[in-house]
């Protein structure tokens, strides 16, 4: 099963940081759901929750380690995301330690 564009658009885009790109992959009505955020939220209404994310990670780096199809219309992103704490994040003081983190994403693309 071949992975839609605008799949591989969103991955490229959060892998190189692009918000506006990274946005442009959802729908209008596109909804994001992740234990970061208190409830299902329009995503377009997050760009500053992910531009907080950045400017507490300035050195942030995504390696993808798969990007797979479940069905036809659900996708998978597994990847590793690593960085240094250096500015506040969700009321947390920088720290200076490096973190990283093993994440999954699936998506339901829609025609």
């Amino acid at each position: 099963m071949e992975i839609p564009q605008v799949v591989r658009n969103y991955v490229e885009a959060w892998c190189a940081r692009d918000l506006d790109g990274y946005l442009a992959a959802y729908a209008s009505d596109g909804m994001y759901c992740s234990p970061s955020v208190p409830k299902p939220t329009l995503v377009h209404s997050l760009k500053d929750h992910f531009a907080e994310f950045f400017a507490a990670f300035p050195d942030a780096s995504c390696e993808t380690v798969g990007l797979d199809a479940i069905a036809d219309d659900f996708w998978v992103w597994r990847f590793v995301i690593r960085g240094t704490h250096t500015g506040s994040f969700k009321g947390l003081a920088a720290t200076g330690r490096k973190v990283g983190d093993t994440r999954m994403r699936v998506h339901r693309t829609s025609r």
